[in-house]
């Protein structure tokens, strides 16, 4: 089997940019039989996947997203004989000869258009329903954004699969004291710290965690650490340090580098992450394996993410983040308790899982599409 996998987000920061280069690595590990077509949009990432011989890049410069997935790689499939095509991000070629499949992170432009700008809603109400009718078969990353998409796209459930995500395995808790020391030293930690880790955009809800914190500033001694990248509409997350005259106590990063992460979990006191919309949480993964203790939110996938391995709040109750922030930090039994579940519950969670899973629905839409071309 020719498969086809369309990569322009494989460079990109975030969720979808580490699903992509995780799950394609994850793929050529497990599958040494069938042929994979790397669709790239510069020379520059044709030699990631160079040692694994049935990995072929294949660049293709374009002028837009638009015409690369819609002209670049129709034409792509047809040359390579792909049996099947799937974009790892949000879209699918309209006109291709091979069935199509899309894979969906999260399901947050669904649930809540209003805290993107107007072009980016104009395009998802236009788009989203038109590449879901198109694809052969979607890939949800949690039963949530199945859910909201089956029921807001008017979808037959029969057509989204859900296949979780999995984690890098160089996530553990770290003990090496010199390793710690030296992460602590780069980003000016202090000695006991609250962690957040993601982009900072509204659905993050970085605004609703500074504002608990100032609730909790004189019941506790930590700082609050702010790992991530500002994305969109970021002025009032950062307002809010001003607001509350919280810049002693509270530490944007800014970009951290993932071989720092593992010791930065390793030394928090609690991860928090109390995101309006989650469409799965990858630190949530990242935090567990490293024996950090979870405050994390009610809603999105968080709760079946965690599955009992973290304390739930209510992201739009401030007081309640705080309460929950509080329990965690305060409690070493709570903590201790949180710890030993979430090294059981992200034991369930790997790439090569995901992959597993992924082959799976690509196989069944090859052998759909062979039958219906036979027929």
């Amino acid at each position: 089997m020719n498969i086809g996998i369309m990569l322009r987000s494989l460079s990109d920061v975030g969720g979808p940019g580490e699903y992509s280069r995780s799950l394609v690595s994850a793929l050529l590990r497990i599958d040494r039989v069938n042929e994979y077509y790397l669709f790239l949009p510069n020379a520059a990432l044709a030699g990631r996947y160079r040692e694994f011989p049935n990995a072929h890049p294949v660049v293709l410069t374009t002028r837009s997203k638009l015409l690369f997935d819609q002209v670049a790689i129709p034409r792509a499939v047809r040359k390579y004989g792909c049996d099947v095509v799937i974009n790892l991000k949000h879209s699918v070629p309209l006109f291709t000869g091979a069935p199509a499949i899309l894979v969906m992170h999260g399901a947050d432009w669904l649930a809540f258009p209003q805290n993107y700008y107007l072009f980016d809603r104009l395009y998802h109400k236009v788009s989203l329903p038109l590449f879901c009718r198109k694809a052969a078969r979607i890939i949800s990353v949690s039963h949530d954004a199945t859910r909201i998409a089956v029921d807001r796209l008017n979808l037959p459930p029969s057509k989204v699969a859900t296949v979780y995500h999995g984690f890098r395995t160089d996530f553990k808790r770290v003990e090496d004291p010199e390793r710690l020391a030296r992460a602590r030293a780069r980003y000016k930690l202090p000695e006991r710290f609250i962690l957040y880790v993601g982009r900072i955009y509204p659905m993050k809800n970085v605004r609703g965690l500074v504002e608990a914190f100032a609730k909790l500033r004189d019941r506790i001694p930590h700082s609050l650490v702010i790992c991530g990248i500002k994305h969109y509409k970021t002025e009032p997350d950062f307002a809010a340090i001003d607001q509350h005259s919280l810049h002693d106590r509270v530490i944007p990063t800014g970009f951290v580098e993932e071989e720092d992460l593992p010791a930065l979990y390793s030394m928090a006191d609690a991860f928090v992450l109390p995101s309006l919309y989650e469409g799965f949480g990858i630190p949530l993964l990242e935090a567990m394996a490293c024996g950090c203790p979870i405050v994390t939110s009610t809603q999105g996938s968080c709760p079946e993410v965690v599955d009992g391995a973290g304390v739930l709040v209510n992201p739009r109750d401030s007081a309640d983040i705080a309460e929950g922030i509080y329990k965690v930090v305060t409690d070493r039994e709570i903590a201790a308790g949180l710890v030993a579940k979430g090294y059981q519950r992200v034991a369930q969670f790997s790439w090569e899982k995901c992959a597993g899973e992924t082959l799976d629905v690509i196989a069944s839409v090859a052998r759909t599409g062979h039958a219906a071309r036979a027929s």
